[in-house]
């Protein structure tokens, strides 16, 4: 599970995973002119062990909120990322963000 906080008012996004080693570091911008709760995402994994090794490098792609239950009292963020075109292995994640 990722986590995101507010550094210096720059959205960041942090992960380690004791099962594949893999850590990761990132940043989240609005999308175009933020009129929506979506954010452009770029995402750094370093780290991985055998056989996640293949996750280790830059990622980009989008992020957006949902409410994390019926009372909508926080929110879940929702990240969707894939590497830069013609990048190898050729590798897409999806992760669940909660706040810090």
């Amino acid at each position: 599970m990722a986590r995101f906080e507010c550094m210096l008012g720059v959205p960041m996004l942090f992960f380690q995973s004791a099962h594949s080693g893999c850590i990761g570091n990132g940043t989240l911008a609005p999308h175009l002119d933020g009129e929506f709760a979506i954010f452009d995402v770029t995402l750094t994994i370093a780290s991985c062990n055998a056989p996640y090794n293949y996750l280790n490098g830059e990622f980009e792609g989008l992020a957006t909120t949902n409410a994390s239950s019926i009372w909508d009292y926080d929110s879940l963020l929702w990240i969707f990322l894939s590497r830069q075109d013609g990048a190898q292995p050729p590798a897409a994640v999806t992760m669940l963000g909660l706040p810090m």
